[in-house]
């Protein structure tokens, strides 16, 4: 056959399955009403603004970025004190890449995923600034915190002969 035989029967494809999704989406309209949209987004830990630019009392009791800062504070919201936030010493050593570094954090259960925290250093622009040396890291540090923590120069200790 010749390839303009082809070319129409694939045109011909094309304009009948855009005619056939049309219809198709035209009688299926999914609708959320506000009060659907505003509890799924409550579910997935989003906050809700005051027209004073003010995080509501209910969820901003919620916020795990607030709960975080709290934990290594140190601090409970009644300012009872709690348990010292557990660190694990992580140790970066001349030559490793950001892949590695990532795995190591995996295993050492500071990060759910190496392939997610060592995109975000790479998008971030973090993975060229790793700093050689041991870091001290709190275990429920964000992804933000790990790197900054990371990209610090440590102090080195000299041992005395």
């Amino acid at each position: 056959m010749k390839l303009k035989y082809y070319l129409r029967g694939a045109g011909i494809g094309v304009v009948v399955t855009t005619l056939v999704l049309t219809i198709a989406f035209a009688f299926f309209r999914p609708t959320m009403s506000d009060e659907d949209v505003i509890a799924r987004a409550k579910q997935l830990g989003m906050t809700e603004q005051e027209e004073d630019g003010q995080e509501t009392e209910d969820i901003k009791q919620t916020d795990p970025e607030k709960n975080s800062a709290a934990a290594q504070e140190g601090q409970t919201g009644d300012g009872e004190e709690e348990q010292p936030v557990e660190k694990v010493a992580v140790t970066i050593q001349r030559g490793e890449n950001s892949a590695a570094i990532s795995q190591r954090l995996q295993d050492l259960g500071l990060v759910d995923s190496a392939a997610a925290f060592d995109m975000f250093l790479s998008d971030q622009g973090f993975d060229n600034e790793l700093r050689v040396g041991t870091h001290e890291i709190p275990k429920d540090s964000t992804f933000l915190e790990i790197a900054e923590l990371l990209t610090t120069k440590q102090e080195e200790t000299q041992e005395e002969p």
